[in-house]
């Protein structure tokens, strides 16, 4: 079977499903072929395999671009993705924190490596990451909804509920964003702008389980409280 080379195969949609599907070894770069790809389009050819869910070839393309440039922060940070979708959690941590090092105000990274640390349970150091994420872009929506959910994670509702609203401010607008919103602020009980926000996430999706749950409580909380407080006047 004859090894198609790179410059012989540039189809203008068809590579990347190619590249990452059935076929996947016919479309490894040989050897021979390494001096004459660059780092950017190996880069681009694993970001597409990513997202058609095969992080095992995404690896192979990112690791064939830093063997010809082992200082692509971009390289390294996507081939942190690529590993910790695998559960190759400490290697992905190498190359986050190598990605860091090399470009430091490479936000993304500070972003992966904070959702890393919460899935780990490391609340501290994803806020962390989080934060320095929004030092370095402050309209960063996916940051701001991460570092709320970090935060709520915690039990710090108030914070929590600052940065949902600041990933709505930018942009954000997920029935989880609203639905979350509402738990921070029921927490703080502010129940009538949690009901509000239950019924945003609705609107959304009105097949919510999770958000019509959480209004009905309000709402039955709301009820029982003015019952209790009728019975007192009486």
């Amino acid at each position: 079977m004859k090894i198609l080379n790179l410059r012989s195969m540039v189809w203008a949609c068809g590579l990347a499903a190619a590249a990452c599907g059935a076929l996947a070894l016919m479309f490894l770069v040989p050897a021979s072929d390494l001096e004459r790809t660059s780092p950017s389009e190996l880069v681009r050819l694993g970001n597409d395999c990513l997202k058609q869910d095969n992080p095992e070839k995404a690896v192979d393309y990112y690791t064939q671009a830093l063997a010809l440039d082992a200082q692509y922060a971009e390289g390294h940070n996507n081939l942190g993705n690529a590993l910790a979708q695998l559960g190759r959690v400490d290697e992905a941590r190498g190359h986050y924190e190598e990605a860091i090092r090399l470009a430091p105000r490479f936000f993304d990274a500070y972003s992966n490596r904070a959702t890393m640390r919460m899935k780990e349970g490391d609340l501290k150091g994803a806020e962390e990451d989080y934060r320095m994420a929004l030092q370095i872009r402050p309209d960063y929506a996916e940051a701001h909804y991460n570092l709320g959910l970090a935060l709520a994670a915690g039990d710090k509702y108030e914070q929590a509920a600052l940065h949902y609203a600041s990933a709505l401010e930018y942009g954000a607008r997920t029935p989880q964003l609203y639905n979350n919103l509402g738990v921070a602020l029921y927490k703080q009980d502010r129940l009538g702008e949690a009901a509000d926000e239950f019924r945003r996430a609705l609107d959304l999706n009105p097949r919510y389980d999770t958000a019509q749950a959480n209004l009905n409580a309000v709402l039955g909380f709301q009820e029982e409280t003015q019952l209790y407080h009728g019975a007192m006047n009486e």
